[in-house]
């Protein structure tokens, strides 16, 4: 059995219960973005760990660690804003940005370089 946790564990705080009406409070489950693949993403809510919901044309751009709401049906209703956002330049001669992590604190990177 999956160990579940309350979204104050999975890292929802007052920034994004600020951004909610009751009635969404009400009517909508939040789950947080642990995985983006190229069709899917993976989400972890109160109920569970590792739902697979396939990537839509009206979802936005997202990435691990972002919230969003789903509807009863368990579809993708809407993102919520980020309060911080981890990217880079997209790799090659393409503009544009890679999204890597949303919503975190703090960044720890490490490197090893062996010669």
């Amino acid at each position: 059995m999956s160990k579940t946790h309350s979204l104050s564990q999975m890292g929802w705080n007052a920034f994004f219960q600020q951004q909610l009406s009751l009635e969404q409070w009400e009517s909508f489950n939040i789950g947080r973005v642990t995985a983006q693949h190229r069709a899917h993403i993976e989400i972890m809510t109160e109920s569970s760990v590792n739902q697979s919901m396939p990537m839509l044309a009206n979802m936005t751009n997202l990435t691990v660690g972002d919230w969003i709401l789903i509807n009863q049906d368990n579809r993708f209703e809407q993102a919520l804003e980020r309060y911080s956002l981890f990217s880079r330049k997209s790799a090659g001669s393409k503009i544009g940005v890679q999204l890597i992590a949303a919503n975190i604190n703090t960044v720890f990177i490490y490197s090893l370089f062996i010669e």
